[in-house]
Formats: C-alpha cells, structure tokens, sequence
C-alpha cells in the first residue's frame, strides 16, 4: 500500500514540499512539530471524501504519545511508517463518521477510534470543525 513510504526527507508533505504518496499529502500542519518528531502540534486533514477537519493539540498529543512509544520499541523509520498507519487509520475512521453525520460534543466510537468534533471558535478565520479528541482505544 502506498501509505507506507516515507518520502526522501523523511518530513511530511508541507515542509519538504513534495507529493508523498502517504497519509501526509491529507495534511497540512498549522503548528511547528512535537519536538524531533514528525507530528505537527495542529493540523488540517482532508479525508478521502473531502472533507476537512482541523485537528486540535489535544488530539495530536495522542499520535505523540503513539510515535514516542513506536520509537521506544523500534528504530525511527519504523517509528515513522507506524505512525503513518496510525494517522492513515485515523483519517479513514474520521472519514467514515463524517460520510455517515455527527453531532458537536459526542463522543463516538468508529473502527477503534475515540473522536470528538466541536465547532471552531467565533475568534478563527478557519471555519473547518475540529476535531479535540482523538484516541486509538482498539477494537
């Protein structure tokens, strides 16, 4: 599958420029990455409909945490191809939640994935809802 390269630089679509061919093309960071790690502290994601969320730190705190502990058990390539299946999972999960409706403040539980959407503040010039609770809890 084509989510499992990592591209030349090894960084995510958006600072090296380039198309990847993974789950990093979907996202485009708003905040600098988590200490030497390749997740942005906020991101936007387009899902594979269209849709697009932006994704809050309190969400992307979790996939740190995830990428930490990869990197505990592996080396950093390894760490970085989990942590593409880990975020390509998780936009397939918010995919289908946002195909099938959702509601502001509900937690919902799709495919293993605890999320969260809630509407953006009045002060954003971004009117994507976001998404403030993301956590793999498994099936």
């Amino acid at each position: 599958m084509s989510w499992f390269r990592i591209s030349p630089s090894g960084a995510p679509n958006g600072k090296s420029g380039e198309k990847t061919g993974t789950v990093w093309d979907q996202i485009e960071g708003t905040q600098p990455n988590y200490p030497d790690s390749p997740i942005p502290r906020s991101f936007n994601i387009d899902t594979t409909s269209g849709h697009r969320f932006w994704v809050h730190g309190n969400a992307t705190e979790h996939f740190f945490e995830h990428f930490t502990g990869s990197l505990k058990r592996s080396c950093l390539d390894k760490a970085r191809i989990a942590t593409q299946v880990h975020l390509k999972s998780f936009e397939a999960a918010l995919d289908k939640l946002a195909k099938q409706g959702y509601e502001f403040d509900k937690l919902y539980l799709v495919d293993g994935w605890e999320i969260k959407i809630g509407q953006r503040s009045v002060v954003s010039t971004d009117k994507n809802p976001q998404v403030y609770h993301a956590r793999y809890i498994g099936e």
